[in-house]
């Protein structure tokens, strides 16, 4: 049997977040993070250590003194990341014909973007729970949400055309889990 030569700890970096950074029972975190509740409703998810609830809307600018969790956003979304490619390539495993790198890798690029997602969480109104210290990042998102707000034609017609999520690439006949679960938040 072959033995590795990467040392043991040489993945330690990867563990997204060692827990024991803030007390899951610390009567300030739980009240923080009630305003939340309205994303565990909307997603249909309650988290069972509200740390990781406020570290995902916890920008890394807002100064550590006003922190309750340490700025843990690059980890996260790297998970997150890996977890959302996972499941897309699950769900369009089937929907795909003929499947190849090349077009699951392409459908996957169309439904995971960030345009998406900015629509999806500006729709829900998660971009309202963002905790930043930067007043640039803050009129980035006001901006974002304007621009929106002023598209021509509703947002929902622009966010459910085809070519705009790139459908076009499935079978016509074919159920799409990911587009029914996008069409839900967004």
């Amino acid at each position: 049997m072959a033995v590795s030569k990467v040392p043991p700890r040489i993945l330690e970096w990867t563990r997204p977040v060692p827990r024991e950074q803030w007390d899951a029972s610390n009567p300030a975190l739980l009240n923080a993070a009630k305003p939340y509740e309205e994303i565990e409703q909307k997603i249909g998810y309650t988290f069972q250590d509200k740390g990781f609830l406020l570290a995902a809307f916890t920008h890394c600018s807002l100064p550590a003194n006003a922190r309750l969790v340490p700025c843990i956003l690059q980890p996260m979304d790297h998970l997150g990341d890996a977890l959302l490619k996972f499941l897309l390539s699950a769900k369009l495993y089937g929907c795909l014909h003929p499947l190849s790198p090349r077009s699951l890798h392409d459908a996957r690029k169309h439904v995971d973007s960030n345009y998406s997602f900015g629509l999806a969480a500006v729709r829900n109104g998660f971009h309202r729970f963002l905790r930043s210290g930067s007043p640039a990042l803050s009129e980035a998102v006001v901006g974002y949400v304007r621009g929106l707000e002023n598209a021509v034609g509703d947002a929902e017609d622009a966010f459910s055309g085809r070519s705009h999520v790139k459908v076009k690439h499935l079978p016509s006949g074919e159920p799409f889990e990911v587009w029914e679960l996008l069409k839900r938040l967004g």
